[in-house]
């Protein structure tokens, strides 16, 4: 339990740690869990890039009046939406996205988990909306070579984008089974709140 909140807890991606006497979770969620770690990794990646690109662009732009070319489409259409959306699975599979749990403060534990997992349910059907909408611009994007109004290549990002929402719908999967299997650091969450609860 201590390992799965500390790696949660420190921003750490690092694959979750199994409670004592318990059995690792099944490849298949171990699989999805990594696949999310390195689209968290690439999203750290086009941060770091994005800001350097941004810093460089101003730092230009005051001191020898050349600014960077394209940078607004760099940041618009490549940076922000790689950075913005390929974290998405790890922080579902982290339990670090933001959640309002007034409804179910005083619920058992057991409510707390199918409350978490329906939650969970539909917002990955949301998502797998969103997916499919992604995957027909996707396809639109590819036919035509789409390009930005600065003539910068989009639809490489838009493929980029259509994967991000795969790997989060696919996370949601796998952590409506980690709570259903009463595991993850989501399950740690309810067994605090219970346990702070009951004194």
């Amino acid at each position: 339990m201590t390992a799965n909140r500390t790696a949660a807890g420190t921003g750490d991606t690092s694959s979750p740690v199994p409670r004592t006497g318990e059995p690792r979770e099944p490849r298949w969620i171990a699989a999805i869990d990594r696949m999310a770690q390195v689209g968290a990794a690439i999203a750290g990646v086009a941060l770091v890039i994005m800001c350097l690109h941004i810093v460089a662009d101003v730092t230009l732009r005051n001191l020898a009046n050349r600014p960077l070319p394209s940078t607004s489409d760099y940041v618009a259409y490549v940076w922000m939406p790689t950075a913005a959306l390929l974290g998405l699975g790890i922080a579902q599979l982290r339990d670090e996205q933001i959640r309002v749990t007034l409804l179910v403060d005083r619920a058992s534990a057991a409510t707390r988990r199918w409350v978490i997992a329906a939650g969970d349910l539909a917002t990955g059907l949301i998502f797998a909306l969103i997916a499919y909408l992604a995957y027909d611009k996707m396809i639109d994007a590819i036919e035509i070579q789409e390009v930005s109004t600065l003539g910068l290549p989009v639809w490489p990002v838009r493929i980029l984008v259509f994967l991000a929402y795969v790997i989060y719908c696919i996370s949601v999967v796998a952590r409506i089974a980690q709570v259903l299997r009463d595991r993850g650091p989501v399950v740690d969450e309810i067994e605090a709140l219970t346990k702070a609860n009951s004194v």
